[in-house]
């Protein structure tokens, strides 16, 4: 139950960071100065959104090895 629930998070988080993503990457906005530090405030959030997702993945790695072990 422990492993399906990470696999939801995993999922719900995936989703979203594509959709955040896809958002960043698709605006076509001038380039001032404004507008770049915005794009960096979001990229940060994504950097940090995607060390996340790379915790989730690791929490299901050690479970999956648990779940082997057993077998």
């Amino acid at each position: 139950e422990e492993a399906e629930n990470l696999c939801v998070s995993f999922t719900e988080w995936l989703n979203s960071t594509q959709k955040s993503f896809t958002a960043l990457s698709d605006h076509a906005e001038a380039l001032d100065r404004a507008a770049m530090e915005r794009k960096m405030k979001k990229l940060e959030t994504l950097q940090s959104e995607l060390q996340r997702g790379h915790n989730f993945l690791k929490s299901l790695r050690e479970r999956a090895e648990q779940a082997a072990g057993f077998l």
